[in-house]
């Protein structure tokens, strides 16, 4: 037989290189990404006081506030962000699971979408976790509340009351927390949550 017997060899191994490199160029990439879940700065307004008036205090130092607390002003450290994220590390390991696979794949461009959806359910679970009975979050003063209270109708009042009545009835000891969720009042700070996909190393001004 004439010719290169091993033409079908050189030219398998050239393509086995070839989408190896694209392989390698696509992980490569995705691995420069990373997904952030917080306060951006395009959401960080300032935050409304009891009065309705805006605060000196932005939404991410509010959220910063609260997540190491402040002896000085009687404020316990609940924190939102690494809690929500270790509750729910399995399924963002899965999440984050499927972007190796895109990427693996030599598909880039759904390797960064499956980033941006991992992004975004991260966040989504954050904003879940203010009121997630495993948070095991302190519960508001009877200051808070009242201060809370003064904002509300009287309807909304009567509403809440029943509502601890009913808890404690069933032994709920953490009862306050159903009807005067911590950290959760217009829901400015938790709707203000979100996610960015960027380049590692990169900080946004």
């Amino acid at each position: 037989m004439s010719g290169n017997p091993f033409g079908v060899m050189i030219e398998t191994s050239f393509k086995e290189s070839e989408a190896l490199q694209k392989i390698t160029e696509a992980m490569k990439e995705i691995q420069n990404l990373e997904a952030l879940i917080g306060i951006p700065q395009e959401a960080n307004v300032a935050h409304k006081d009891e009065s309705g008036a805006d605060s000196p205090i932005t939404l991410a130092e509010l959220l910063y506030i609260h997540t190491h607390g402040s002896p000085v002003n009687k404020i316990p450290a609940r924190d939102v962000l690494d809690s929500a994220m270790k509750h729910n590390r399995e399924d963002i390991s899965m999440l984050l699971k499927k972007v190796l696979e895109r990427a693996s794949n030599c598909d880039l461009e759904g390797a960064k979408a499956a980033l941006d959806k991992a992004g975004l359910q991260g966040a989504s679970m954050a904003q879940k976790w203010f009121t997630d009975p495993a948070n095991d979050w302190t519960e508001l003063k009877d200051s808070a509340i009242r201060a809370r209270q003064r904002k509300m109708s009287k309807g909304r009042i009567a509403a809440a009351d029943k509502l601890i009545a009913q808890e404690k009835a069933s032994g709920n000891k953490k009862a306050l927390s159903v009807a005067y969720k911590p950290l959760v009042d217009t829901g400015e700070m938790r709707d203000a949550i979100t996610s960015v996909v960027r380049r590692k190393g990169k900080t946004k001004r």
